[in-house]
């Protein structure tokens, strides 16, 4: 959660002061994370589950100091599995997350990423034509 408040320097037409100030009240807002890519690796198979690292490319810088959680929901309307898995540590600020997951049903999932909270958004099937019409459905990956 930020604040935003514009404030815009009117000129007086005088010497002193040469500007007054005009101010908006102060509005909250959340700056959302968009998820730009992502990438599955070194994947492990163990049965039905798998353990691997996820690499998910942001369009904001990501503070060392920021928690940052990834959220999968299995894109599925049969008893859909849903995880939440937390990114390991930072040593600088990037735009490159990984974040390790473990024992996890192989499938296909929506993908978001919660920064401090902030949670980037899912995008929507938008075709009419589509069976999926109105469903999210990005960004997914395969694991």
């Amino acid at each position: 959660m930020q604040n935003l408040q514009v404030i815009h320097q009117v000129s007086t037409g005088i010497i002193d002061p040469p500007y007054r100030s005009v101010e908006s009240s102060v509005a909250p807002f959340v700056l959302r994370p968009t998820i730009k890519s992502m990438s599955v690796h070194s994947v492990e198979q163990n049965d039905e589950l798998r353990t691997a690292n996820v690499t998910v490319h942001v369009n904001l810088p990501v503070s060392i100091k920021q928690r940052v959680i990834l959220a999968l929901n299995e894109w599925t309307i049969n008893q859909p599995a849903v995880y939440l898995f937390e990114a390991q540590p930072r040593e600088q600020d990037t735009d490159e997350v990984i974040i390790p997951i473990i024992d996890v049903k192989a499938g296909e999932y929506l993908v978001r990423l919660h920064v401090d909270g902030a949670e980037s958004q899912l995008g929507i099937d938008t075709q009419p034509e589509s069976p999926t019409f109105n469903w999210y459905n990005s960004p997914k990956i395969v694991i």
